[in-house]
């Protein structure tokens, strides 16, 4: 039993992925094409934000550099502010963009495509959240409905900065019915993966795994029990990542760990362990729409019945709901790095926080065949974003 793990990823999709050069670790990238998308296709523009995968690409430096949230700061929703409670009993999408907007989520296609630097510095300090989808937050409770209407791809929440190690929480309840995957995802550009993944037709147990670079290892897969139906009630998930260890947490309790020590692989000679910068991703998808892969229906319980099943009569759409959020990154060995970075590029002998905010990282093109958190360089004094759907940096072709 196969899952496709590419489905998740395909909610960011906004064009027809046929008639496209693919991109692997067999075939590279093109130059004329030099991005590698996150569904495995080449291209420019916006293929080379929203991780952009540097290991499949042209070159590690093909790839839009990526902003990255640093120890002290924090991310979380709802965000403490002085926003009003406001009531839209019908409001438009137009209405409901402005509400997510306000509480610090943005559109992916808008975040980080602009023409003007003072717009990026504007995005980089007040949004947290990039959404896809039909994602929709009551003005009234602050709760995030990530809904999946009929035959749709559902809907993703994820942060807008990569953190290299820290902790994530979310609660959430999930959604029900069969071949519908709820998922809190932690994933690197590269295919580091920490998840939680919970399937619509399985009401008291989660799944949890850890990919390394994208190689697709499920009999790491465990079971956790979640006591209580986690599509009706609240429960609180926690992935807690350092450089020796995870945990993944349920309502405060530790039920699995991994340690590094026990990914070391004889044959490679290399740690089977996530270890490159992630974002969290918070998403609603169709493991069993019908036309995926028959293994990704079958390991998400069966196909989704798009005409008669009972959460889509009732209410039009399945629906995942998210309470609150929270990541939490640790201070990591690069710290000496980065605040050489921010000394060179400003000619400041002092770091202010607003240095640390616009912060971007990319992997070493001088260490190509490596993605570790020791191939890590890092992006301190200038904006990277796209200045129009064909050039990915403002200032040269060279990083």
């Amino acid at each position: 039993m196969f899952k496709y793990k590419l489905s998740l990823i395909f909610l960011f999709t906004t064009f027809p992925l046929s008639h496209s050069i693919n991109c692997s670790s067999n075939e590279k990238c093109p130059s004329n094409l030099p991005c590698c998308s996150p569904y495995g296709e080449c291209g420019t523009g916006t293929n080379c934000i929203n991780r952009c995968n540097a290991m499949f690409s042209y070159h590690p430096d093909s790839c839009l550099p990526q902003p990255v949230l640093l120890y002290p700061y924090q991310i979380q929703f709802p965000y403490p502010s002085r926003i009003q409670k406001e009531m839209i009993p019908n409001y438009s999408y137009f209405e409901m963009d402005l509400i997510l907007n306000k509480h610090r989520l943005i559109h992916f296609d808008q975040f980080l495509v602009t023409p003007d630097p003072v717009i990026v510095k504007q995005q980089l300090s007040q949004y947290d959240f990039i959404y896809s989808g039909h994602t929709f937050l009551d003005p009234i409770s602050k709760e995030i409905s990530l809904r999946m209407p009929s035959r749709t791809k559902g809907s993703l929440l994820a942060t807008t900065k990569q953190f290299l190690y820290g902790k994530c929480q979310v609660t959430l309840k999930s959604a029900k019915s069969q071949g519908v995957i709820t998922a809190i995802v932690l994933i690197s550009s590269v295919g580091d993966e920490i998840d939680f993944e919970f399937l619509g037709n399985e009401l008291v147990t989660v799944q949890s795994n850890y990919f390394h670079l994208g190689n697709l290892d499920y009999t790491k897969m465990k079971l956790l029990p979640t006591g209580i139906d986690h599509t009706l009630t609240w429960h609180t998930y926690q992935i807690d990542w350092n450089e020796e260890r995870i945990h993944w947490i349920i309502d405060g309790k530790i039920l699995r760990t991994v340690h590094k020590f026990e990914t070391w692989d004889y044959i490679t000679k290399k740690y089977i362990y996530p270890q490159t910068p992630v974002r969290l991703e918070i998403a609603i998808w169709p493991g069993g729409d019908i036309n995926l892969p028959p293994g990704t229906a079958e390991w998400a319980g069966g196909f989704i019945d798009w005409d008669r099943d009972p959460e889509l009569t009732k209410k039009g759409y399945f629906e995942a709901t998210v309470k609150n959020i929270l990541v939490q990154p640790y201070m990591n060995f690069h710290k000496t790095n980065i605040v050489n970075c921010i000394h060179k590029g400003t000619n400041r002998s002092r770091v202010t926080m607003e240095d640390l905010k616009q912060v971007a990282v990319s992997y070493n093109p001088k260490m190509n065949s490596v993605f570790t958190d020791k191939a890590l360089i890092w992006k301190c004094s200038e904006l990277f974003y796209l200045s129009d759907q064909q050039s990915h940096n403002i200032q040269s072709n060279k990083f």
